[in-house]
């Protein structure tokens, strides 16, 4: 009977050349520690990608600065509503007193009304142009005080006049006719013409929205 022992210089399997091209995995063939075998075959990395992952990376940024602050309501969302009550009291204090001084003519259905109305506008303008009328300040002091800024500019003779018609359509017991309340009118426009052309812009604009 023959031993079955196996010789020392056995031959060991033959390795496979790895040749590119092929059809051959070297990976799985030359296992080591520097290999690190078909992990995704992922290749070399491109620019464009480099700046896919920035620009995804700052989208992400700017979502997330999107994101509902206090219930659903973003830092864009208070400065929106800002702008706009800062545009509606431009606009509304301005008109609300247009509106209230029309609707202060517009009432006054006599001739002694409407010339007391269209003082009491003419005061309400002067003003906002920076010479206010006190409280219980007749209106000979009123043009007094008026004539002693030297900002008529040969206004001084219509305020007069206006002034006069004024007490007298106050204290006088004939009424005026609707001639002397039409010339009222044009002298209190002539006046506050003269007072608006010595008035700086600031004065004039800031002036619009006071409230006393």
């Amino acid at each position: 009977m023959q031993s079955r022992h196996t010789p020392d210089n056995a031959a060991a399997p033959t390795a496979i050349p790895c040749v590119p091209g092929q059809g051959h995995n070297c990976g799985d063939l030359h296992p080591g520690p520097g290999n690190k075998g078909n992990k995704g075959n992922q290749g070399p990395t491109r620019v464009g990608d480099v700046k896919a992952g920035i620009t995804n990376r700052l989208l992400g940024g700017e979502q997330a600065a999107r994101q509902p602050a206090l219930g659903g309501i973003t830092l864009s969302d208070v400065v929106a509503v800002a702008i706009a009550i800062g545009i509606l009291l431009a606009i509304g204090i301005p008109a609300w007193h247009w509106v209230r001084r029309r609707r202060r003519l517009r009432t006054a259905h006599d001739p002694r009304t409407l010339v007391l109305a269209t003082y009491d506008v003419f005061t309400d303008r002067a003003r906002e142009l920076g010479v206010g009328r006190s409280p219980g300040e007749t209106p000979d002091e009123f043009r007094r005080k008026l004539a002693a800024t030297d900002t008529l500019d040969g206004a001084n003779e219509p305020l007069a006049r206006m002034t006069a018609e004024v007490v007298r359509a106050a204290y006088a017991a004939d009424a005026p006719d609707p001639g002397t309340a039409a010339s009222v009118r044009r002298d209190a426009d002539e006046v506050l013409h003269a007072l608006r052309a010595a008035t700086r812009l600031r004065q004039r604009v800031l002036g619009r929205y006071r409230q006393d």
